[in-house]
């Protein structure tokens, strides 16, 4: 499962990042309404400051995370 997967990329990243704050939302305990009112048909989704971060949807490595943020 990739949102799980993900956990530990976050984890590192945010070691990493000080100055951002990770946050993961289980769908599954938060309701499948907050998932589709904001269209996040696909997990693991990343956001930032409740807009999409990029195109990427799915599994990344910690690097590939940190270069995203370093974009913004």
């Amino acid at each position: 499962m990739p949102c799980r997967m993900l956990i530990p990329v976050l984890e590192e990243a945010s070691t990493a990042r000080s100055d951002v704050k990770f946050c993961k939302i289980n769908v599954d305990d938060a309701g499948h309404r907050r998932a589709i009112r904001r269209d996040e048909h696909a997990d693991p989704h990343l956001l930032q400051n409740g807009e999409p971060v990029d195109e990427s949807i799915g599994l990344i490595t910690k690097d590939e995370l940190l270069a995203i943020l370093e974009k913004q």
